[in-house]
């Protein structure tokens, strides 16, 4: 295997209700980790469009919870050639590129190895991935739909607000019902939005002093399900009440792939670690930064090229 370095974005997977029922019950039977086991295991499949063909390959397994795939992008090109009699002609062609994915399904969370030339933003290249796994038998079978959001680092903004003198307002947005860690609140709002064939809803608090808990559990569960947080805050007795959102800063680990099963183990680790400091708010960032450094792993955090 090539020796490459590559960003690797963090992403988190979630599995819901397409709207058609299989022949033996409801999608909600069935835990959605299984799910995305059977889909990850199921034979590879590809999401066919006008301008390319999104594929997955066999997955190897790289820990008890973890697997390795490629997710790579078939396009047809038209290339210009000459013939013997040096007349020059076009022909179609096709051409397949690739990257790494490495995914645990017990937190629902993948890497995506970053290339420039598959896709143009790290949004669509987890678009792909959900393209590919929309197109399984298993999600055919079972009438399931796969979404693949990124995650986004909460500290900065959760920041604002513990030093803001007032927060009077705050909103985040869900979606279906998924993370089987979500809260208990999160979880009955969407089941309730599940249940009416909806796909997202809205949630706000408005008082005097939005409670310092329901901020942070709030804002972490939108960070850690790729969704919005949005909040009105003062930082003064006299200050004029501004509103202010949590920036689409993504998180990706860079790391040199020379061995994928190996390197995967490092990845996922460190990844599980990334995940479970986004649901806790992001506090402990400083100190995952550090472990993933004995790893040879550098975590960043920004908007695509625009990372610190």
């Amino acid at each position: 295997m090539s020796d490459e370095y590559l960003n690797f974005y963090l992403y988190r997977i979630t599995v819901h209700p397409s709207g058609q029922l299989d022949l033996f019950g409801r999608i909600a039977d069935i835990d959605r980790r299984d799910l995305l086991r059977m889909a990850i295991e199921s034979e590879p499949a590809s999401s066919p469009t006008e301008e390319y063909r999104w594929f997955l390959s066999k997955a190897s397994a790289v820990d008890k919870d973890g697997y390795y795939q490629r997710l790579g992008r078939a396009a047809k090109v038209v290339i210009t050639d000459m013939d013997s009699a040096g007349r020059f002609y076009d022909r179609e062609d096709t051409t397949v590129l690739n990257t790494h994915v490495f995914i645990d399904v017990h937190f629902q969370v993948c890497a995506i190895g970053y290339k420039s030339q598959i896709t143009s933003s790290v949004r669509a290249l987890g678009n792909s991935l959900a393209a590919a796994f929309n197109h399984t038998d298993v999600a055919k079978l079972y009438g399931a739909e796969f979404e693949v959001a990124p995650l986004k680092e909460p500290g900065s903004f959760l920041n604002k607000l513990r030093s803001a003198y007032r927060v009077t307002n705050l909103s985040v947005t869900t979606r279906r019902p998924n993370p089987w860690d979500a809260p208990k609140f999160y979880r009955s709002v969407a089941e309730s939005l599940e249940d009416m064939g909806g796909r997202e809803a809205e949630i706000k608090w408005k008082g005097e002093m939005v409670p310092s808990a329901t901020m942070e559990t709030a804002v972490s569960e939108a960070a850690a399900t790729g969704r919005d947080a949005q909040a009105t805050i003062k930082d003064g007795p006299k200050s004029k009440a501004v509103r202010h959102a949590m920036s689409d800063e993504h998180i990706s680990l860079g790391q040199r792939i020379d061995n994928a099963i190996e390197n995967g183990r490092t990845i996922l680790g460190i990844a599980r670690m990334v995940y479970q400091n986004v649901k806790s708010g992001g506090a402990s960032l400083k100190q995952v930064k550090a472990a993933a450094e004995q790893e040879h792993i550098i975590v960043k955090v920004g908007r695509g090229n625009d990372e610190r």
